[in-house]
């Protein structure tokens, strides 16, 4: 796997030998990596902080194209400020994991927005994933370009971390943080408006797919 061999292995290896780690946990996605430590009680952190960014700054070796990893100290809230814990489950073993997941996320911004919540973690949900399959007849046809479905993409309200554009030998990544989920709504992005008024739509030149990617961990 290219993210846990190019870029969770590597960080792993450089922050390993700092002093006052007491454990560090690692998850790896397709093209997403976390890697969590955790300190001992009496550790500075400050100072373990400005090593970990000097061990993994150091680390000239990440695969083409990848991004420099983002470095940063969480808050440890501990249990005593945990008000409760909410389980999102089915009743039957053959529940579509795109409606439950969906579930989870209208019941986080429910809780954030009736405003007694400050922090919500959600926990044990894939994270939501595009795939924008192509037709390069249809590129062809209008002169479209992948950079162009993609620039429509990322500059409209789409509430989605990651995904792909794939059209013959070529892919895409996208990220994105806005709002608006569904198929319709990626579909009906405008590429383009002709000279004639047409409006040249994704779904005029793409199949549009959503769905979940599942993270493996390893500790």
């Amino acid at each position: 796997m290219e993210m846990e061999e190019g870029v969770t292995i590597k960080v792993e290896q450089a922050i390993k030998g700092l002093e006052g780690i007491e454990e560090i946990n690692s998850t790896s996605s397709e093209n997403f990596a976390t890697i969590n430590i955790k300190a001992y009680a009496d550790t500075d952190m400050e100072e373990l902080l400005s090593d970990a960014e000097n061990a993994v700054n150091s680390i000239n070796s990440f695969p083409l194209g990848a991004e420099r990893p983002i470095i940063k100290r969480l808050k440890s809230t501990g249990m005593g400020s945990v008000v409760a814990f909410v389980g999102i489950s089915s009743k039957t073993d053959d529940a579509d994991i795109v409606e439950l997941t969906d579930v989870a996320t209208k019941v986080e911004r429910d809780l954030l927005n009736s405003k007694t919540n400050t922090q919500i973690e959600k926990n044990g949900f894939p994270e939501k994933e595009i795939t924008v399959n192509v037709r390069e007849n249809d590129l062809l046809r209008y002169s479209i370009s992948l950079q162009e479905i993609s620039m429509a993409i990322s500059s409209k309200n789409i509430d989605i971390t990651t995904g792909f554009i794939r059209g013959g030998v070529q892919e895409m990544n996208i990220r994105t943080n806005n709002r608006g989920t569904s198929i319709e709504e990626i579909g009906a992005i405008i590429l383009r408006t002709t000279n004639s008024g047409e409006q040249i739509k994704i779904q005029d030149v793409a199949t549009v797919e959503l769905g979940y990617f599942r993270s493996f961990a390893r500790k």
